[in-house]
């Protein structure tokens, strides 16, 4: 049995924590022995104790900002570097201690923080690294540029989530030769036995989810809502998710908006969603507003529920969705444009039925946790056999 440590360096439970969670539930125990590596408390570790998985924990480490703006130049406080450097240090050593107890093989980084302490710790044991690839940036500044070679030139294989994402990662660059694209996937089994809402044509039910950062694009949605109560007064839109930054910068912006437009008693804010079939049972429409997205996990999910999305039409989301096959695709950051599009989905019965037909269909034939984890593991043979 060979042993993996997974390693995850976030506390949050959020769409790569959730796919990590999935492919250890299904990867083949009589062949890898999962050891998970994340900071101690936080949702993901309550996740964990709840899904029985062996995991240890390790100190977190609290990133300073070093770079700021000095007119049109991007500069870096030293002193800063410094202490950022010196504070990775007690995590190292740590995850040296767990891979020389466990004796592991093989080390699968699941965020892109984990990703400098991976590589070193790859370099220092010489045991092979895979740096999962989740999510990118739209601008790198020169030192996360540096920072990601830095990655690249350690990372024995990456795994990337969309075509698109590995096509943006070339640009850097980063060695295509190494890359992988493997698409996310869903556990059919979790929405089996799914109840859908009992729809009433005159109040349907939007629905939206992610961590509520400002590229995720809630406030296009919000935006958008005034055109659509034109047609449909009695609309709702619920909202999943929480900001993640310490202030609420964003989520209290989403608030302002909605003061702004009188819209407090047609949109409602959830908060994290333990459960997203919780969400789901409770919508008519999907609707996902990114202004850059490599995969969007939440568009499976939905498909998988079988509600009908409608998407921005950017990133790796066209390799889920066929504009009018199986999903609704429409241009980042155009409310009105989005707000046309979901009320012509809305007022159709027959486009919303042809959709998740088809969107089934996409699931079971392309995204599926099974698929997911078999092209995993088969990445695990060649790494470990070589």
């Amino acid at each position: 049995m060979r042993k993996i440590l997974y390693l995850q360096t976030e506390s949050i439970l959020g769409g790569a924590e959730v796919s990590l969670l999935s492919l250890i539930k299904y990867l083949d125990k009589d062949q890898f022995h999962p050891v998970v590596v994340c900071p101690k408390g936080g949702d993901f570790e309550r996740a964990l104790q709840q899904s029985g998985i062996c995991y240890r924990t390790i100190s977190s480490q609290t990133i300073k900002q070093a770079g700021f703006w000095w007119g049109k130049m991007r500069l870096y406080n030293p002193v800063v570097l410094l202490e950022n450097a010196i504070g990775t240090l007690p995590i190292l050593f740590e995850l040296k201690k767990i891979v020389r107890i466990e004796s592991i093989e093989l080390i699968h980084v699941n965020t892109l923080k984990g990703v400098f302490y991976g590589a070193l710790i790859s370099w220092i044991c010489r045991i092979p690294m895979i740096w999962h690839m989740r999510d990118y940036f739209t601008w790198y500044s020169p030192l996360q540029k540096c920072l990601f070679r830095f990655y690249g030139f350690f990372s024995t294989r990456i795994i990337v989530n969309s075509k698109q994402a590995m096509q943006y990662l070339m640009k850097l660059p980063l060695s295509s030769s190494k890359m992988v694209c493997i698409y996310n996937g869903v556990d059919l089994s979790r929405f089996e036995r799914i109840k859908p809402r009992s729809k009433n044509r005159n109040a349907p039910v939007l629905g939206a989810m992610g961590r509520l950062v400002p590229h995720k694009g809630f406030h296009f949605i919000i935006e958008a809502m005034p055109r659509i109560l034109e047609v449909f007064p009695m609309a709702t839109l619920i909202i999943a998710g929480e900001d993640p930054t310490p202030d609420h910068t964003y989520y209290n912006d989403l608030i302002s908006r909605v003061n702004r437009l009188r819209l407090a008693s047609h949109v409602r804010f959830e908060g994290f969603v333990n459960n997203p079939i919780t969400l789901y049972q409770q919508i008519d429409l999907f609707v996902h507003t990114p202004l850059n997205e490599p995969f969007g996990r939440v568009i499976i999910e939905a498909m998988a529920a079988k509600v009908p999305v409608v998407a921005s039409n950017v990133g790796g989301i066209p390799e889920i969705i066929t504009e009018g096959l199986n999903g609704m695709l429409v241009p980042a950051g155009n409310p009105d444009s989005l707000a046309e599009t979901v009320i012509t989905l809305l007022q159709s019965k027959d486009i919303q039925s042809k959709l998740i037909q088809n969107a089934c269909q996409t699931i079971q034939q392309q995204f599926t946790i099974q698929a997911h984890v078999s092209q995993v593991q088969h990445l695990y043979f060649q790494m470990l056999n070589a």
